[in-house]
């Protein structure tokens, strides 16, 4: 919770995506700058089958979901931060 505090105020959170409890930035070095103060690193880039850009970062406890809006911003939130139970190759 405190690393999505932490995360939160460092953010840009526009109007509506503060309603969502979204936080974004503008910009891909903006929230790679934000991950790595929380020593996290790019694990992939996907796109789901609605054609949304994800990326996934992890640590060695924690991992974060960021995704771009269709504005463009990139955004995570609560329901996108959360702790690593296994790490490996899935069987």
């Amino acid at each position: 919770m405190l690393r999505a505090l932490a995360i939160a105020v460092c953010l840009i959170a526009t109007p509506v995506a503060a309603q969502q409890g979204f936080v974004c930035v503008e910009t891909d070095d903006d929230m790679q700058e934000q991950m790595a103060q929380h020593s996290e690193m790019l694990q992939f880039v996907g796109v789901n089958k609605l054609g949304q850009i994800f990326f996934v970062y992890s640590g060695l406890s924690t991992f974060t979901v960021w995704f771009v809006r269709s504005d463009g911003a990139i955004c995570t939130g609560l329901m996108y931060l959360g702790d690593v139970l296994k790490t490996g190759h899935p069987a």
